[in-house]
């Protein structure tokens, strides 16, 4: 039986500089089919050139489309970004012919198991939508497959259980070239009872709420959602990408946290709440 298309959504705004990473990270993905969606959200860059040059390479897997409008409030009025891509994500899944749909950032990179880690454990948990850690980006790790014990963390993992079921987390951990992966990398499921603790904790992304791996029947009911529509529980509002997780959780109510880092992060600069996880995740 062959694997569903997976829909690769990719949210870019001016990452002429970094696409090329993020391309070639989801290029060497050991699960197939994939299908891969460049969604340009207004760039006045390069960006449309890096792209058309790897869709010209790979046209039976790379599409390049451009948003059909700008976000008018793009910007706050310390002129940061605070667009965070939602408007192109929920649009490159109009888009999407995959019955999965995952997310990958222009400017991130991403283990080359990435997503067939995710598939195995949606499948294992019967998941709406799975979740995996990060770490901070290396290049050298970027579209290499990141060794995942079978008898550690790991998708076959049998004393890890469904939300549904209460919260709980595996005993074990897994290895890298010999290295023991500390035990906050140990597998962790959500808590049912407080479905906005999706993630476990509090914090800024103690997992990467950017690349979830979730169902196509999940944006039946959840889409990204503007900023100004994200004011809980801070005024401030929640990013895109994390809000959209918690939603999806408390939605769907079966919702997989795994705490393996497949997916290569660069540390935005702007937020020091970044900084502070950045430091415990290294």
């Amino acid at each position: 039986m062959s694997n569903p298309l997976v829909s690769v959504i990719m949210p870019t705004y001016n990452n002429a500089a970094t696409i090329a990473v993020a391309l070639d990270a989801m290029l060497a993905q050991t699960y197939q089919p994939l299908e891969i969606i460049v969604v340009d959200d207004m760039s006045d860059d390069d960006t449309a050139a890096v792209v058309e040059r790897y869709r010209a390479a790979h046209p039976d897997i790379i599409r390049y489309v451009r948003v059909p409008e700008d976000d008018p409030y793009r910007y706050n009025d310390k002129g940061i970004n605070i667009n965070a891509g939602w408007s192109a994500r929920n649009f490159g899944v109009e888009q999407a012919r995959g019955e999965l749909i995952t997310f990958q950032d222009a400017d991130d990179g991403a283990c080359a198991n990435r997503i067939e880690v995710q598939y195995e454990l949606m499948q294992k948990y019967n998941s709406h939508h799975v979740v995996v850690d990060w770490q901070k980006f290396d290049e050298a790790l970027n579209g290499k497959v990141w060794p995942v014990s079978l008898r550690g963390v790991s998708p076959a993992n049998d004393e890890a259980i469904p939300q549904s079921d209460g919260i709980a987390s595996s005993r074990q951990v897994g290895t890298r070239n010999d290295v023991l992966i500390p035990t906050k990398e140990i597998l962790r499921l959500v808590y049912k009872t407080r479905p906005r603790r999706f993630f476990t904790r509090w914090d800024a992304y103690p997992c990467a709420g950017s690349n979830p791996l979730v169902r196509r029947e999940v944006f039946e009911k959840v889409r990204f959602r503007p900023l100004w529509e994200r004011t809980r529980p801070s005024q401030k509002g929640r990013g895109a990408d994390r809000d959209f997780n918690f939603w999806v959780a408390e939605t769907f109510g079966d919702s997989i946290a795994a705490k393996i880092p497949l997916v290569l992060w660069r540390v935005n600069s702007q937020n020091p709440a970044y900084q502070l996880d950045t430091i415990l995740h290294t």
